[in-house]
């Protein structure tokens, strides 16, 4: 049921979106009274991690970002290179399922390339990610490095 903009139910709901006097019901149900479109609110993420941004790129976690940034620091020391973030690796089937590594890298001491997810012990125990991290070692016979 629509109300018509000048019944004094909308009027109200309208003054609330504009900052007037709250209501116990809350903002989003006088907008959806008064007609009117107002953006969901925001999900929190499952495991509760933190969109971050460091260095000047967003990281879905601060994990996440905390690890790039001592990354960044072994690439100066020259431990490191070829760092790469978010890269995919395909495991087959249809429709095509994918792997998104969180980084990888190549160790210049040993030329060994590792793979790396930031997870924590919630994240890494889920079935989507077990079953994928053991795609990877079948398929391209890489071993995931959590951190």
């Amino acid at each position: 049921m629509r109300v018509p903009a000048s019944h004094p139910l909308a009027q109200q709901a309208l003054a609330q979106l504009r900052g007037g006097p709250k209501d116990r019901r809350g903002d989003r149900a006088f907008a959806l009274i008064a007609g009117e479109k107002t953006p969901a609110p925001k999900r929190k993420n499952k495991y509760g991690a933190v969109r971050t941004k460091f260095d000047g790129i967003w990281f879905d976690s601060a994990h996440e970002a905390r690890r790039w940034g001592v990354l960044k620091l072994m690439v100066r020391a020259g431990e490191i290179d070829q760092l790469e973030r978010q890269v995919v690796f395909e495991l087959g089937g249809d429709p095509l399922i994918t792997y998104r590594a969180d980084f990888r890298y190549r160790v210049i001491a040993t030329g060994a390339v590792v793979v790396e997810d930031a997870k924590s012990e919630a994240t890494a125990r889920e079935k989507s990610y077990r079953l994928k991290k053991s795609l990877m070692a079948s398929i391209h016979n890489i071993k995931i490095k959590e951190v």
